[in-house]
């Protein structure tokens, strides 16, 4: 993930561009190594799979903060909205900032330091089609900032659900569209396909798995689950969460298990935590905070 965020969006030919869009955004999600494209039934979905949009019975706002080692920090701010009993709509905006990076001249010498910067902001709609079938989709303006160098591309985001008793299956296409320029180079976003399935095995305990093949890269497989345990009238639940990435040893950034736990409270209020170790360097520490709206529009 650290790797993602500060790796500079024209780092050499083959590289991709908006590098901080692989990110798994949600306490909850990291803290399931992202296994979440067939989970997404909370606003997190904007990010992993729009079509779990559909699965939210009432209106949400969530805050996100990463911080990451080397001075990196990410903020992400969703609303979802239900529409009546079948369509929701939902709109993200993204902020991260890379920790000062250091400027040579031509001869390699220390001239200073910079920032970069990275800007995403997407509109997203979900449809529950019935008989078991989700399907969403986004689109999402990007701009990528690095010291005085600028570059935008459009994309687009698509997933679909299909619920079978305790079984859900999801894919997700994510970051399809035009490339970062750059005066006369132009560089691909990080376009991922994904797909999984998640299982209810317990009563409050999920468990998930799924793919992902990211343009460029190998593809891996992330696992996870969540337990929750039910709380009084005041914590209705108290959720803990572990994964494990499997990855090529060429992208073993990072430790490959994962750990959170949640809280939700008075109904509405959802307080998540996750924590990814590196090493020597430091650890990544997601926070999310989530309010839901209302009463519930949907059965």
């Amino acid at each position: 993930m650290l790797c993602c965020l500060s790796q500079p969006a024209w780092a050499g030919s083959g590289a991709t561009a908006a590098n901080f869009l692989r990110m798994d955004l949600g306490a909850r999600a990291v803290g399931m190594a992202g296994a979440f494209t067939a989970v997404a039934d909370d606003d997190g979905a904007l990010f992993h799979n729009p079509a779990g949009l559909a699965l939210i019975d009432r209106p949400e706002l969530a805050l996100d903060y990463v911080s990451a080692p080397e001075g990196v920090s990410y903020q992400q701010a969703v609303y979802a909205h239900p529409l009546g009993r079948t369509w929701t709509v939902a709109a993200a905006f993204d902020y991260m900032t890379t920790g000062a990076i250091e400027k040579l001249d031509s001869s390699g010498n220390n001239i200073g330091s910079y920032n970069g910067t990275g800007l995403m902001a997407e509109l997203a709609l979900a449809k529950d089609l019935g008989r078991g079938f989700k399907l969403g989709g986004g689109v999402k303006l990007v701009r990528e900032t690095l010291d005085d160098r600028q570059a935008q591309a459009e994309a687009l985001d698509a997933g679909i659900l299909y619920d079978y008793r305790r079984l859900r299956l999801g894919a997700a296409l994510k970051d399809t569209g035009s490339k970062l320029k750059l005066g006369s180079d132009a560089f691909p976003l990080p376009q991922t396909v994904k797909f999984g399935a998640a299982y209810r095995a317990l009563e409050g305990l999920v468990v998930s798995a799924e793919g992902r093949k990211v343009y460029g890269e190998s593809f891996s497989g992330e696992f996870g689950g969540e337990f929750r345990l039910k709380g009084t009238e005041t914590c209705d639940f108290i959720a803990f969460r572990m994964g494990y990435k499997a990855r090529a040893a060429s992208e073993s950034e990072g430790s490959s298990i994962t750990g959170g736990f949640g809280v939700r409270m008075l109904h509405r209020y959802d307080v998540d935590l996750a924590f990814l170790p590196y090493g020597d360097v430091g650890s990544l520490a997601v926070v999310s905070l989530s309010v839901r709206f209302g009463s519930a529009l949907r059965p």
